[in-house]
């Protein structure tokens, strides 16, 4: 039987299976966050690789799902500015609501567009099985993208900003070095990633049409049993009808009719 790579759509009432599974991406958010396992840290360049569960959410919960944990992302990265992240603790420093808007808004609206980006493709056959390797691309690159034009909107004219980050002074090598070093490390991780989630779960969608095959083929060899098995039915014998009489219905095997009572004798 031939399966498609298919993903249950999310729930329209938000049950207890959706917010376990949401839970259980907002935690493991929380856990690489603050462990090595979120970030690579070369120097004062952070490459973060927050943005696979938002992928995951985006995949099996949907836009709601995956905006949800680009905030958690979000504000992750914020707390991490109070002395975790060395270039937070300078935008920390400069503006605190400039970093809000640049580690908690940005990662948002890129969770908001992951889940857009996946239920798009996804819906379209031709681009179905690369829906997940798409939307990994895509989150990394804009989570770069909007957080590349936040600093240097908000922070690279600062006269603080300038003299502390080394490559303050020349815009070009700081786009180089976020967009071209870190960006593209983390749009190839996260999509190697997309690509691994896809196959797992073409693998689960074959699995789960492959038993409900076998399900399906057993109700009805069930069924055929029963009907074989069942007993035919008499229809010479009489059968009561509303008012207790006997009712005779003709015999369609034989092809005949069934007896009736002979009439009473009038004759004394």
């Amino acid at each position: 039987m031939e399966t498609q790579n298919t993903i249950p759509a999310a729930p329209k009432k938000y049950d207890v299976k959706y917010l376990v599974r949401l839970a259980l991406l907002c935690a493991l958010s929380i856990v690489m966050a603050f462990t090595p396992l979120g970030y690579l840290h070369i120097g004062i360049i952070e490459i973060s690789f927050l943005c696979i569960p938002v992928i995951i959410g985006a995949a099996v919960l949907g836009p709601m799902a995956s905006t949800i944990l680009g905030l958690v992302f979000g504000l992750s990265s914020f707390v991490m500015c109070f002395g975790a992240s060395p270039f937070g603790v300078i935008l920390l420093q400069i503006n605190p609501i400039y970093t809000f808007l640049t580690t908690v808004v940005t990662r948002t609206l890129m969770g908001l567009f992951a889940g857009w980006v996946f239920k798009l493709f996804h819906s379209i056959k031709k681009t179905r099985s690369l829906s997940f390797t798409i939307t990994g691309l895509f989150a990394a690159l804009l989570n770069t993208a909007l957080f590349t034009f936040c600093v240097l909107w908000m922070f690279a004219g600062n006269a603080t900003f300038q003299a502390t980050y080394p490559l303050g002074k020349q815009v070009g090598t700081f786009i180089a070095s976020f967009v071209g070093f870190n960006g593209l490390l983390e749009a190839v991780v996260c999509a190697l990633f997309g690509f691994a989630v896809g196959r797992i779960v073409a693998a689960i969608d074959k699995r789960a049409a492959q038993k409900e095959e076998a399900k399906a083929e057993k109700a009805q060899a069930k069924a055929e049993k029963a009907a074989t098995n069942a007993p035919p039915v008499n229809s010479s014998v009489p059968q009561a009808d509303a008012t207790g009489k006997a009712q005779y219905a003709p015999d369609t095997a034989t092809n005949q009719q069934p007896p009736f009572p002979s009439p009473p004798d009038t004759q004394k």
